[in-house]
């Protein structure tokens, strides 16, 4: 009877040739609850090819009068396949765009946790060029206060080297002047993308100013000054003839839909990219409908321009400033906006700024 437990429990112990001892960790490896889940975003999935379409359905559109009998066939539509959060693109075409900027996006295009977290490494190049957060610290205590120290200013001190995570070791060999030089000068590294055959041009404009009846010489006075100005058309040649960014580039727009596991469960619509909005895709369809050109078969789209303007500070130690007036391409997704690294700003104007000193004179001379 004693052999026979003994048996049993031999092959308990041994059964998938570990001890219990030896498998208990691998109840770690459990997936956490979803409530408890940070899922990062992910990539649409690529589309298909073509050779493996299916027959779209059709969509019962009613075709534009101007059209006439003589109309193009009516655009079908077509569904890629959903991704991991049950995301995925519908067109209204008749077939699937030859470019898909979306097969080109990696996770990291679309969140930046992936990288914060790959090492030190990772983690230390965020506080460039200082090498690590507790040199940061000091030196933002030092150029963030004034050059007289006050009471609060040295509580601050003491809260940095107070810190648990503060070590001497990192402050000590800090080449300190070295990194006042890097971040009062410009780096080497950096180049003038503007260069004299970057098509800008000065067009002299005028505005009128209207003085006050007490002033004087009352009236409204004309004013010319110079506007410093680029193509736009010469910017977005110079954008498509960019193989980097041309890539990116969404030509034909599409609405992005959500839908649950179920696939006979109804899809929702998603907002978040400008190529995705009704404006911009009833935009497209109007361009679409519009009569083609004698003897031009080329492709007709849309392109999205998101302009911005504000003030910039040159110096760092001065008043030196410029107004220059932005240009992003809606055509390209938010998430590779939104990082300065990839370049995507263009200047497209500068204006002519009123200086503070000339600005409070208008008023005072304007105002009754």
């Amino acid at each position: 009877m004693e052999r026979s437990d003994v048996t049993v429990a031999d092959e308990v112990v041994t059964d998938d040739g570990f001890s219990l001892a030896e498998r208990r960790p691998r109840r770690q490896n459990r997936r956490l609850p979803a409530r408890f889940r940070d899922e990062v975003p992910k990539p649409q999935a690529a589309l298909p090819p073509t050779i493996c379409l299916k027959p779209p359905v059709e969509l019962h559109l009613h075709p534009p009068p101007s059209m006439g009998t003589n109309s193009p066939s009516v655009p079908r539509v077509l569904t890629s396949p959903q991704n991991a959060f049950g995301l995925f693109r519908q067109y209204k075409a008749e077939n699937f765009p030859s470019q898909d900027p979306e097969g080109e996006v990696e996770t990291t295009d679309l969140s930046d946790v992936l990288s914060d977290h790959r090492g030190h490494d990772s983690a230390a190049a965020a506080y460039l060029p200082y090498p690590n957060e507790n040199a940061f610290l000091l030196g933002e205590w030092f150029w963030d206060d004034c050059v007289q120290k006050s009471q609060e200013s040295f509580r601050k001190l003491i809260g940095i080297i107070c810190r648990p995570e503060f070590d001497p070791d990192d402050v000590r060999d800090v080449c300190w002047d070295s990194i006042n030089n890097e971040l009062g000068g410009c780096s080497q590294s950096e180049e003038w993308l503007d260069e004299p055959d970057a098509g800008w041009n000065e067009t002299p404009i005028t505005i009128s100013v209207p003085f006050h009846h007490k002033t004087d010489d009352p009236g409204v006075k004309q004013y010319t000054l110079p506007l410093r100005h680029r193509s736009i058309v010469g910017i977005l040649k110079e954008k498509l003839s960019n193989p980097d960014d041309f890539r990116h580039f969404h030509l034909q727009p599409f609405e992005l839909r959500w839908q649950r596991g179920d696939p006979e469960s109804p899809s929702v619509r998603v907002h978040g990219e400008l190529y995705t909005s009704p404006v911009f895709l009833e935009a497209y369809d109007e361009v679409q409908a519009l009569p083609r050109e004698s003897g031009c078969s080329l492709e007709r789209v849309v392109v999205g321009l998101m302009f911005s303007s504000d003030g910039t500070q040159l110096t760092s130690f001065g008043n030196s400033s410029l107004w220059p007036c932005y240009l992003y391409f809606g055509n390209e997704s938010r998430y590779r906006r939104s990082k300065p690294s990839n370049k995507l700003c263009n200047h497209v104007a500068y204006f002519q700024k009123v200086r503070r000193t000339s600005w409070s004179f208008l008023l005072q001379i304007l105002s009754p």
